[in-house]
Order: C-alpha cells, then structure tokens, then sequence
C-alpha cells in the first residue's frame, strides 16, 4: 500500500507540473496578426505571344505551310525593328487531329508560338495588326512587366507589417494588455508573373487593334506573431 500511494504522489506531482507547463505554453501569451498592403506602378514592358496554327492533310504539308508563314511573320517584325533578341520563337508542335468519338484522322495540325517584346506599348495594338496581316493566326496573351516592380514590393512589405502591427495592438489593447516584442514574422515568395490579358483594355476600330494597358499591381501578405503583455 505504501508504494502504491508514493506511485500516486508521484503521477499527482507530474499532472500538476504538465498543467502548469500547459498554461504557461508561449502560444497563450501570444498574438497573430497578418497585414496586407497593395500598390500599383505603371508598366514597362509588354510581352506579345502570337500563334501560327496551320492545318493539312499530311503532317510535313501542315509543317510545311507554318514554316512559310512563319518565315513571312519574323521578317514582318523585323522590318518593325524587332530583331532576334526582340522576337523569338518559343513552341513549336505538329500533332494528329483525329476525330473524338470516331477516332478518326481528320488531318494534321502544326502550331509554333512567337514572342515579342515590346517596350513601346503605344505601338502594341499595330503591332498585333502587322503580325496578323504577316501570317500570324491569333494572339495567345498579353503580358505587362514592371521593372520596378521588386522595389514596390519592398515598400509594401514595410506597410504590410506596419498593418499587422496595428492589428496586434488593438487585439493587444482590446484584453486588456500591450504589445510586447515581435516573436516572428513571414511572408509569402514573390510572385513576378505579370498579369495577362484582363489587366488591359482593347478595341477596335478601323480595322485596328487599340490596348490600353493598366497599371501593374501586386499585394503582399505579412505574418506575425507578437508577446502579449500585461
């Protein structure tokens, strides 16, 4: 009996201390908080991706016609001032076209995929005009690029925790306590993929394409966690 009751003493002594390290864990004294902070700048740069699809009863005459018309489409460009480094072939496929149900053949299908860089985005709209008059049979997407889209983002990673911070002493102020040190912060990886074609406006008229391009925008999220005090 007595070692039984010491047992007890000795699994009552480690309730009590497993309690006491529970209640006293950092996670009770502690507040979490996330901040977000969005901005925009104007854009630099476009990137045009335009398509050449071709169709033929054999595949080496479907290859065959998108190769002229592509030839055709990069002399076009170039003759626009866009060279190797400004437009440069970035896909290329042939591939059987059969019938789903039946299964088939109907044809052959060649698809090549041209980029274009393009800094002067007044000249967007008769650029894709030129390129599809030269050869091209469509516009996959638009691109719009920042360069100053990094430094934007380090400024909003300050006003991101600047808003987390205000989070944690209203929280902090609402229980009755204060805002202690700041325990840990994060963030999440930058996303530099510019926005595609919803972040512009087109129209046409006369024949010719009009973009207007919209400001490129980017929202950082900040996580922190800060001391409660009392």
């Amino acid at each position: 009996m007595r070692h039984s009751r010491a047992c007890l003493v000795v699994v009552g002594l480690l309730i009590a201390v497993t309690s006491a390290g529970a209640q006293s864990a950092p996670s009770e004294g502690l507040i979490i908080t996330t901040g977000m902070a969005t901005g925009t700048v104007p854009p630099t740069t476009a990137r045009l991706s335009l398509l050449i699809g071709t169709r033929a009863g054999s595949a080496s005459s479907a290859a065959a016609d998108n190769g002229t018309r592509l030839r055709k489409l990069l002399a076009a460009l170039d003759r626009l001032g866009f060279g190797a480094r400004d437009a440069r072939m970035t896909g290329y496929a042939v591939r059987a076209d059969e019938d789903y149900d039946s299964g088939k053949l109907r044809g052959y299908e060649a698809n090549t995929e041209v980029e274009v860089a393009i800094s002067d985005l007044a000249s967007l709209g008769s650029v894709i005009d030129s390129a599809l008059a030269a050869g091209a049979t469509g516009v996959r997407d638009i691109d719009f690029i920042a360069e100053s889209l990094p430094q934007l983002r380090v400024r909003l990673l300050g006003e991101a925790l600047a808003a987390a911070r205000r989070d944690a002493e209203a929280l902090a102020t609402a229980s009755g306590g204060r805002v202690g040190e700041l325990v840990e912060m994060s963030t999440v990886p930058f996303d530099d993929r510019p926005p595609n074609m919803f972040a512009m406006g087109a129209s046409y008229g006369n024949g010719l394409a009009s973009i207007t391009p919209r400001d490129v925008g980017i929202t950082t999220v900040v996580y922190t966690r800060w001391r409660l005090a009392r």
